[in-house]
């Protein structure tokens, strides 16, 4: 059934459709489109519309390259524009509410990804699961993240700025969808992960009752004011224009010189074993945006937000193995040393010693996995059970028998939206179709800790008992058969030790 149906935002009223026992409305703005002097500009109101607008179909994407996981994840076609990009998408029990609400934000690096995408649908999850599915767009790139030289705090980390536009939004306006604002979980994968921390740290994180956190990254991505303007530098100059006195000239330059400027420098830049994207947020403590990517949710205080939390078993794979390039011994060395410093020759031995059979590009895919992903977890799960913290971790092991990747980055997408036909053609996944019964219980977690701020024993079936993480150290690994074990340090400790 497709029927439409007409709701009320305080900026105009928006028409939806039906889908599949679930509302959907789609491309509703959140804010005024950032062009004109509101590009490189914090989101403001947006102005209101008269009549009704068409909410069925996605709202453009901001402009941005192809995304770097492509070779995993497959293509994305898409409508890139500047203007109307500041939207999101909602996804409502057509059931009366109030319904708990997830608020998910999309990773990409900080340079590339959409809420509007079938990757994140949220249809399915919102009708099984009886909660509220909000998919946001925000600005990326040099669009949301660059800080110009000689600028203060209010103009850096515009994207994030866009992000706490979209929790306001939600706020004022989700139960006018049937969406309960008292009962709102923020979470994100990857960038989105960062991000979701950063919004529950900030002062909106008031509003915020749970955060889930997937794949956060390594504390690394969150750069200085100084390292921020050296970069913004480097765009500039490729442009053509002057770094300390921009504008009017960079509100009129065209994006695709941006975009590609920001590529060179990321060409320039690249490191094997590094994932880091040229423009990330600048720390922030206003925003939340401390020097570790969870800091805020690992430094608990009095009422600590309830968290669940997690990585894939392989996550660099689906960075390293699309290249095939060779990996030498040496390359590996040098990356310990440019990780850890006067303790990275020592840290390179010990863990080639402990491991002398893999292949220098196995080794660098483990490590860099620890260091770029699973250390970050550690740090937060261990923290926060020195606190008593309720905190959830998983590790996600499930991988198809072809594919090459891998339990990579990204695998566990499809999983939490059961959107296994829209990531048909991603490489990732081989070929195969997901489990159904994996769908059902990493689905049905997301949606108990969604609805109650924790995880129900039994709530998916097949899923054992998924105790706290705790001073027991449980982690919930995630595959055909779902188990609960113990940390597993292997790839991790000298990155968790030296953060």
């Amino acid at each position: 059934m497709n029927e439409s149906l007409v709701r009320t935002t305080a900026p105009g009223a928006v028409r939806g459709e039906h889908v599949d026992g679930v509302e959907v409305y789609r491309g509703v703005p959140y804010a005024a489109s950032p062009v004109g002097e509101l590009r490189f500009a914090p989101p403001v109101r947006h102005p209101g519309w008269a009549g009704v607008r068409d909410c069925r179909s996605p709202g453009p994407a901001v402009p941005q390259p192809p995304s770097r996981l492509e070779a995993v994840m497959g293509p994305t076609p898409t409508v890139f524009d500047e203007d109307d990009s500041l939207n999101l998408n909602v996804y409502a029990p057509a059931e009366p509410g109030p319904h708990p609400v997830l608020l998910w934000i999309h990773g990409g690096g900080f340079s590339s990804g959409s809420g509007g995408w079938p990757w994140y649908d949220g249809t399915r999850l919102a009708r099984a699961e009886r909660i509220v599915v909000v998919t946001i767009n925000y600005r990326l790139g040099p669009l949301g993240f660059m800080a110009l030289p000689g600028t203060g705090p209010q103009t850096w980390n515009i994207g994030v700025r866009d992000q706490v536009a979209a929790l306001q939004w939600v706020v004022a306006n989700v139960a006018g969808f049937g969406g309960d604002p008292a009962r709102i979980t923020v979470g994100g994968q990857s960038a989105g992960a960062a991000s979701a921390a950063a919004l529950t740290a900030s002062p909106a994180g008031r509003h915020i009752r749970g955060a889930i956190l997937e794949s956060p990254p390594n504390s690394t991505l969150f750069a200085t004011p100084q390292a921020a303007f050296d970069t913004a530098r480097r765009v500039l100059d490729r442009v053509g224009i002057d770094a300390d006195q921009p504008f009017p000239a960079l509100r009129e330059a065209p994006v695709s010189a941006l975009l590609a400027a920001t590529g060179e420098i990321a060409r320039a830049d690249a490191r094997v074993g590094t994932v880091d994207p040229v423009f990330r947020p600048v720390v922030d403590p206003e925003l939340g945006i401390v020097d570790r990517v969870g800091g805020g949710l690992a430094d608990v205080g009095d009422n600590p937000v309830p968290l669940l939390v997690g990585t894939t078993r392989d996550e660099m794979a689906a960075f390293l193995r699309p290249a095939g390039a060779a990996v030498t011994e040496e390359q590996v060395r040098e990356w310990f040393v440019a990780g850890l410093g006067p303790g990275g020759a020592d840290a390179y031995r010990a863990a080639r010693e402990a491991s002398p059979d893999l292949l220098p590009a196995e080794l660098l895919e483990r490590e860099s996995t620890g260091r770029a992903f699973l250390a970050e977890t550690v740090v937060i799960a261990r923290s926060r059970a020195a606190s008593r913290a309720p905190t959830w971790v998983y590790r996600f092991d499930w991988s198809p028998d072809s594919g090459g990747f891998g339990a990579c980055h990204c695998v566990e997408l499809p999983f939490v939206f059961d959107t296994g036909d829209a990531f048909a053609a991603a490489p990732m996944l081989g070929g195969e179709s997901i489990p159904r019964d994996l769908v059902r219980v990493f689905r049905s977690a997301i949606g108990s800790f969604v609805r109650d701020s924790v995880v129900r024993d039994g709530a998916a079936g097949a899923m054992p008992s998924w105790p706290e993480f705790g001073t027991d150290q449980n982690v919930l690994h995630l595959g055909n058969a779902p188990v609960v074990r113990g940390l597993d340090d292997t790839g991790v400790a000298a990155w968790s030790s030296g953060h």
